[in-house]
């Protein structure tokens, strides 16, 4: 008993703020992952329409490879840099 007191706190605040907030998280992870999905592949299809606007033909393999390669890039030369 002693043991769940330590874990939940005297009075089982840490448990009623943890399940509050697993709660918020799981009504509003429909939002955050349609903005996940909006930042994703909503730029990458951003992208092709302007290719096709431009008459410019473009796998979207190779878009995505571009943006991650702008994303991650950097990180990867500094990581290099000061190693």
């Amino acid at each position: 008993m002693e043991q769940i007191t330590l874990l939940m706190g005297q009075k089982g605040l840490i448990g009623v703020i943890g399940l509050m907030a697993f709660l918020l998280t799981y009504k509003y992870s429909v939002n955050l992952f349609s903005w996940f999905e909006d930042q994703t592949y909503g730029t990458r299809d951003y992208l092709m329409k302007q290719f096709e606007f431009l008459h410019f033909q473009t796998p979207e393999q190779k878009v995505v490879y571009a943006l991650l390669a702008i994303s991650f890039g950097p990180f990867f030369f500094f990581i290099i840099l000061f190693l």
